[in-house]
Parts: C-alpha cells; sequence; structure tokens
C-alpha cells in the first residue's frame, strides 16, 4: 500500500492498536515520499461528506450565508481534485472569513495543505477543525495526531 492508501485505510480502523500501527508506518513512509505522490485520498474528503450531492448538502443550509459556505468549500474540493491548489486555497479562505467557527473550511484547508506538504499548517487547520466540530471528530484528530507525529519525526533529521 502507498501512502495514499494507508491514510484512506486510517479512517476505517476500528481497534486503536492497530490504528497506532498504521499511523506510524505513515509516518515512516512519508520520509521517503516522492514530491509528486499524491497524499490525500478521496476517503479524506468522503468521511465529512463533502463529495455529497447538493442536494444532500442543502440540509445543512439555514440561510443564505450557510448556503454560501457549503458552495465555496464544494468548489474547494472540486478544485483540489483538478489539481488547482490555489483556487481551492483562496475559496476555503473566503469559507472561513465567511464561518470560522465552523470546522469544514478548516478540516478541507488542512487536506490541501497536507497535500502541498506544509505540515505545520496542515496540523493547525486541523486543530481549529477538531475544536469547532461538535460531532465528527474523529478523522479529524486522526489526521491532527498524524501530522503532529509528521512535525516531530521529520524534525529529527
Amino acid at each position: 500500500m502507498n501512502v495514499s492508501e494507508k491514510i484512506a485505510a486510517v479512517f476505517r480502523c476500528k481497534r486503536y492498536g492497530e490504528l497506532k500501527g498504521l499511523i506510524l508506518e505513515i509516518v515512516h513512509d512519508m520520509r521517503n515520499l516522492s514530491p509528486d505522490e499524491k497524499l490525500v485520498p478521496y476517503e479524506a474528503f468522503e468521511v465529512v461528506g463533502i463529495t455529497r450531492p447538493d442536494e444532500e448538502l442543502a440540509q445543512f443550509w439555514i440561510g443564505d450565508k450557510e448556503y454560501y459556505y457549503f458552495q465555496k468549500c464544494k468548489g474547494a474540493f472540486e478544485a483540489f481534485k483538478s489539481g488547482d491548489y490555489r483556487q481551492s486555497e483562496t475559496l476555503l479562505l473566503d469559507a472561513k472569513w465567511d464561518i470560522n467557527e465552523w470546522a469544514l473550511a478548516h478540516y478541507l484547508l488542512g487536506l490541501l495543505y497536507m497535500e502541498e506538504r506544509r505540515f505545520k499548517d496542515a496540523y493547525d487547520q486541523f486543530s481549529e477543525a477538531v475544536l469547532y466540530e461538535p460531532y465528527q471528530t474523529r478523522p479529524m484528530a486522526i489526521l491532527k495526531d498524524l501530522m503532529l507525529l509528521v512535525l516531530k519525526n521529520f524534525q529529527e533529521v
């Protein structure tokens, strides 16, 4: 399994021992990543529901502000998929400007920074996401911890 596949597997882990072992493998493998190898799997987006059709996302829209927030996050996801990381970042920063205390934009920005190997920025965004997300913190917390281990591990190099 490559690193992206291992990260996808992390979201499916049920037992702590298995999860811990997989995270340590990922950290080890990240030392030898080629700069063009993709890190972020599709499952990282799927676990927070951003891959759903707009009709399903509409249940979260209370008013115009929320509608535009989700549209920016969805647009950022599409830009990320197409490799337009600048556009993705711009949309997510705009979404955070609209509603900073919602976790989704922070989490997606963490994924973007992770893909760009900006691990400290990714850690900061995942940390914010964990603070703001009341229900679905598991994927955010896992990636936050992964980024912390990466940062600690890479300082030793």
